[in-house]
Formats: structure tokens, sequence, C-alpha cells
């Protein structure tokens, strides 16, 4: 099944980086728990779609329209927004935006 979660994105647990560097910089330490708990999530949010015959489809891959439609399989992460579908649900370009998502490329896709 492909996924949208960047593979170096949940490499590495950043709770490990206090033992390693007890001196480094709060700012940096909180920015990386953010990024890395909320792919985390994301992962989480896609597997259980995934349980349900569904893919996790970023807000960025719909049409406004779509997304009022499909308001009830709406998940909020952070401050993104996601949508579990069917593939068979996905339109022709909605299906070639996801998998430029997947594949890395989210600015071409757009």
């Amino acid at each position: 099944m492909p996924t949208i979660v960047p593979a170096n994105k949940i490499k590495h647990d950043p709770q490990e980086l206090l033992y390693h560097f007890p001196s480094i910089q709060p700012v940096r330490y909180t920015k990386l728990s953010q990024e890395y708990y909320f792919w985390s999530q994301v992962k989480t949010a896609e597997q259980i779609a995934g349980m349900f015959g569904r893919l996790l489809i970023p807000a960025s891959c719909l049409h406004w329209q779509r997304k009022t439609r499909h308001a009830e399989r709406r998940v909020h992460i952070g401050k993104s927004c996601y949508y579990a579908l069917a593939e068979n649900e996905l339109t022709r370009m909605e299906h070639k935006k996801y998998m430029a998502v997947v594949a890395g490329e989210e600015d071409e896709a757009v």
C-alpha cells in the first residue's frame, strides 16, 4: 500500500537526542519532536484508514466541493486535513495528485 508519510520523517525518535546531546537547543528539539509526532499521527491515521479499505488523501489533492461532500470522512492532524476515501472514489486528477504526494513531488502535483 502506498504511503504519504516520508520515510525519513519517522526514522529517528527525537527523544534519544536528549541523552546523546544534552545541550541541544530547546527550540530545535521542539521542532524535531513536533515534526516526528505529526508524521507518527499521520501514519497511524493512514493505517486505520487502510483497515477500512480506504486511503488517507491530503486535502490539497481534493476539489473544494468534494471536500464538503466528504466532510464526515475528514481527519484533522495538527493544522492539516486528510480525507479517508476509497481508491475507486477518486477522480483521475485526484488520483494523479495523490500519487505525486506519495512519490514526494507535492509541489509538482498542483
